[in-house]
């Protein structure tokens, strides 16, 4: 359905944000409901006598809010309300809804004794920057995929990225994403105005050629990418694929390579890096959200002295280090046997949940990917009529477009799976719902 001019003529301002803003408004009051087509660019330019460019601005605000979705050819949509929510950060508007995969509270590991292991720190108050502590290091350094010249901490793995987007590139620069990505990465990078190519994943992993593309022929110089348990496909980047992609970078060692190990404990799938190739080049953050907890707020990170200096400058003179107590917590967990085996067990129950929806999804017909992680990517033929309706039947589910820089050929629902247990007749209703949403 196709809105009418009367929305848009009542807009009063006249630059990107204040545009951007009054059709949030419009959005969230109902006046122009989900599922409806926006004007062109530059029918709405006419109408509200501005240029094209401040309406693809406000555009693209609306697009990292996740408040808008563009179909190509067929126009730009304003997107269902489905389990999603924004918030406000320092970067601007970020997207978060229900089907990025939360995780289960009950297989958390308990956070007292390591809280309180962390309280007994000698260095607890000290006046120094501890970008990362002696304890910390000393228990991430074994599970390492390489030995890195710097280490850091960050409040959590949104902050590592912001960190290293605004610190590893600047306002204009040109960055070769991983598509599909995690829409957090896509709102982050439109906030920040950086230019995005994409590079498509395949069965094995990230194309060569299309990364090779973006670095010769779109100058990128950081690729960023999610090399195991990758949200939202699931997939785990295959050795070959590894070495192919090493060599395409190998040649062009100006390239920041991020990584960002989202998942971390919590997937089965094994630990892949190009630092063993480009050990200079990558800069890796490791998440541990998944495995122990949101209110960690913890995530490591390694790479060159350079690159980790960049990092640590960009945090400001307000947020200098993580605390002392957190990191040291997380440290203790690390190193804690009966903690390690509580988190194993986590990853696989996550695993069996997935593997059990996945084999019963696949038994009405549906092919898809095995994969690891808590979000299950499902082949749909529309994406918004799949969410509607598994919406109806009080399942929660995100679109797939989201995750995609322009509008794809592929259409896919993203469905949680990690956050509850399901017995087997509920897991086969579930099954059935989202094999009848995806025909």
């Amino acid at each position: 359905m196709t809105t009418n001019d009367d929305p848009w003529r009542s807009i009063s301002g006249r630059t990107a944000q204040a545009i951007a803003m009054e059709i949030r408004s419009l959005i969230e009051q109902g006046t122009v409901p989900p599922g409806d087509r926006l004007p062109t660019v530059r029918s709405l330019a006419q109408t509200l006598e501005v240029s094209p460019t401040t309406i693809t601005e406000a555009w693209n605000r609306l697009l990292s809010a996740g408040l808008i979705r563009t179909e190509g050819r067929r126009g730009t949509f304003v997107s269902p309300r489905v389990g999603k929510r924004s918030v406000e950060t320092a970067l601007g508007s970020i997207v978060m809804d229900v089907a990025q995969g939360a995780v289960d509270a009950s297989l958390l590991p308990d956070l007292r004794p390591a809280i309180d292991a962390a309280l007994r720190s000698p260095d607890l108050h000290a006046h120094d920057f501890s970008y990362i502590t002696n304890e910390l290091r000393a228990a991430v350094e074994p599970s390492w995929p390489y030995r890195p010249e710097a280490w850091t901490t960050t409040d959590g793995g949104m902050d590592a990225a912001s960190l290293a987007l605004r610190a590893l590139t600047r306002q204009g620069h040109v960055v070769a994403l991983e598509q599909p990505a995690s829409q957090r990465t896509i709102s982050l990078l439109r906030t920040a105005r950086r230019r995005v190519v994409g590079v498509r994943w395949d069965d094995e992993g990230p194309s060569p050629d299309e990364l090779r593309h973006a670095i010769e022929a779109q100058n990128a110089s950081l690729f960023a990418w999610q090399p195991r348990t990758h949200y939202p496909t699931g997939r785990t980047v295959s050795e070959r694929r590894l070495d192919a992609l090493a060599e395409v970078l190998e040649t062009h060692p100006h390239v920041v390579v991020l990584e960002d190990d989202l998942a971390g404990d919590a997937s089965v799938a094994p630990p892949r890096s190009l630092a063993a190739h480009l050990p200079d080049s990558v800069v890796r953050i490791r998440s541990f959200d998944a495995a122990y907890g949101l209110d960690l707020r913890t995530a490591v990170v390694s790479g060159s002295r350079d690159n980790i200096r960049a990092l640590n400058t960009a945090r400001g003179a307000l947020a200098v280090w993580n605390s002392r107590i957190l990191q040291n917590a997380l440290a203790w967990l690390l190193q804690d046997a009966d903690t390690q085996t509580l988190v194993d067990r986590a990853a696989k129950t996550y695993q069996k949940r997935r593997s059990v929806l996945v084999d019963a999804i696949r038994g009405h017909g549906v092919t898809m990917d095995a994969g690891t992680g808590t979000v299950v990517w499902v082949p749909v033929k529309d994406e918004v009529e799949a969410v509607d309706v598994l919406d109806d039947a009080g399942i929660a589910s995100g679109l797939g477009s989201v995750c995609w820089l322009d509008a794809s050929d592929q259409r896919h629902i993203r469905v949680p799976v990690g956050a509850h247990e399901l017995g087997p007749v509920e897991s086969a209703r579930l099954a059935a719902a989202v094999a009848h949403a995806a025909r």
